[in-house]
């Protein structure tokens, strides 16, 4: 419903003031978004404890033990770019 609004709003702001209005438009609640979430998410510096390529070890150890993680991943890798050929 609000990419429905949105675009709405775009179409009369071209509209009316060419093609370029929705991008100026657009710059206010981009900075908004930016300013909220700026200020309100903390920083995630993941797990300080943990030691250089120890997690990506572990991924792959995760991956190479359990074939559904796998399956999963190749599936990502084989229908995701098929979904960009339509």
């Amino acid at each position: 419903m609000v990419a429905v609004l949105a675009g709405l709003v775009a179409n009369f702001v071209a509209a009316s003031y060419g093609y370029l209005a929705p991008f100026i438009l657009a710059i206010a609640p981009l900075s908004m978004c930016f300013y909220l979430v700026n200020t309100s998410w903390p920083e995630n510096y993941g797990d300080a404890s943990s030691e250089g390529l120890s997690g990506l070890y572990a991924g792959f150890n995760v991956i190479r033990n359990d074939y559904k993680v796998a399956a999963l991943g190749l599936g990502q890798v084989w229908l995701s770019p098929s979904n960009l050929l339509w």
